[in-house]
């Protein structure tokens, strides 16, 4: 209880700072309920679409958690990942985890994934250069392409 009163108090304490003027429905202590466990993570799952190392998932039509495949199946979970248009998406502690048993029994996996990964980002870099102008200017990454008249 003294937690969320004082969680309350330095909201108002903020707004005070900011002055700004925002009225705020006002909930009772007594009326505040915890939460447990099960509910928490419920409410965290609705925040993130990404997998944790405790998530289920559903692969060959069986639901299996997250932190199994990566000890027991690594490859089948790391194709998963990086195969095109794929929805499954880990959190940076799980795939960090996968990423390093993966780069143990198959370096030419990762260094492939990291390759893509760096070429993608190269690409939206060059592109935000574009949109903005800088890739004539001093500032630019890309020295060597702005040399060269593209259109």
């Amino acid at each position: 209880m003294l937690e969320t009163l004082a969680i309350v108090e330095f909201f108002f304490i903020f707004l005070r700072f900011k002055e700004i003027n925002i009225t705020v429905p006002f909930t009772p202590l007594d009326k505040i309920q915890i939460m447990n466990k099960k509910q928490l993570l419920q409410q965290n799952k609705l925040l993130s679409k990404k997998y944790q190392i405790t998530s289920i998932i559903l692969i060959n039509k069986k639901r299996r958690i997250i932190d199994e495949l990566i000890n027991n199946a690594p490859l089948l979970l790391w194709n998963k990942i990086h195969k095109k248009h794929s929805k499954i998406s880990l959190v940076r502690t799980a795939y960090a985890k996968l990423k390093y048993i993966v780069n143990q029994k198959r370096p030419d996996l990762v260094a492939k994934a990291n390759k893509e990964h760096d070429q993608h980002k190269a690409k939206k870099r060059f592109q935000k250069e574009i949109n903005t102008g800088l890739l004539g200017g001093e500032n630019s990454g890309f020295k060597k392409i702005a040399s060269i008249k593209i259109i």
